[in-house]
């Protein structure tokens, strides 16, 4: 078991970087329903942030910098 923590330790650092999540909007707690619908229309753009932090919906149109693939 060991092992296969040591392994998956390995590879996941060959990787590190290279996954990454894009986020598009960020909405109020208060809009819960327009996140859940904006989010069922547009799954595949995205994830939809809910916080508490904010008052009006946000727009995030952007990805984070990606590392190169690495060559295997």
């Amino acid at each position: 078991m060991i092992e296969g923590f040591r392994l998956i330790k390995k590879v996941g650092g060959l990787y590190k970087g290279v996954l990454s999540t894009k986020f598009v909007k960020k909405y109020p707690l208060t809009h819960l329903d327009e996140a859940i619908k904006y989010y069922l229309k547009n799954m595949s753009e995205g994830k939809v942030i809910l916080t508490n932090s904010v008052t009006e919906v946000e727009d995030m149109i952007k990805t984070p910098n990606v590392a190169p693939s690495p060559k295997l």
